[in-house]
């Protein structure tokens, strides 16, 4: 009895929730619209002939047709768009500046201190120096750290650091990302 009943309801329940008339495809034009006459050869019709005196807004196409390339008629097509997607295109469009590419390396950290004035002027001090190590700025809280040069190696940092040790005398040896080498 149990399997009836549930047999009858799972069969009335499918024929419920179908679709009422499966030619009724107003659900597959654009914008919405009921079928009306005018539209309805549309859905039967040919590729050949579909688009012959269509003034309509809404054009359907059926996917079980084939398209004639042979054809010799024109075609227009007007793509309606938001205007930010042209600033959108025209923004990713635009080159950027790439950041250089970093790896896993040793810097040496010649000074740092949380007034960013103060290690600013380690900085300069560093720069007037030496032209040929490039320094760096970093902040992590609450701390501003001045680093210098991109070492491959704790060997390459500690050679150099020797040079550092009179001007800096609290230079230590840090693990950093580093910058590659530029390629002329």
């Amino acid at each position: 009895m149990k399997a009836i009943l549930f047999t009858l309801l799972v069969s009335l329940s499918g024929q419920l929730l179908a679709q009422k008339d499966s030619t009724d495809r107003s659900w597959m034009l654009y914008p919405s619209q009921k079928v009306s006459p005018d539209t309805s050869a549309l859905m039967t019709s040919q590729p050949s002939d579909v688009f012959e005196g269509v003034n309509d807004s809404s054009v359907y196409f059926d996917p079980s047709t084939s398209l004639d390339f042979n054809s010799s008629k024109k075609g227009q097509v007007t793509v309606a768009k938001d205007g930010r997607i042209d600033a959108l295109t025209e923004f990713l469009a635009t080159p950027k500046e790439s950041k250089p590419v970093q790896i896993d390396g040793f810097r040496i950290q010649i000074f740092f201190d949380q007034d960013r004035n103060k290690v600013l002027g380690e900085k300069t001090r560093f720069l007037s120096m030496t032209s040929d190590t490039k320094a760096y700025m970093e902040w992590d809280a609450p701390n501003h750290y001045v680093r210098v040069g991109n070492f491959y190696t704790r060997q390459q940092a500690l050679a150099y650091i020797e040079k550092l040790k009179g001007a800096f005398p609290s230079a230590t040896v840090v693990k950093s990302k580093i910058d590659l080498p530029e390629f002329d």
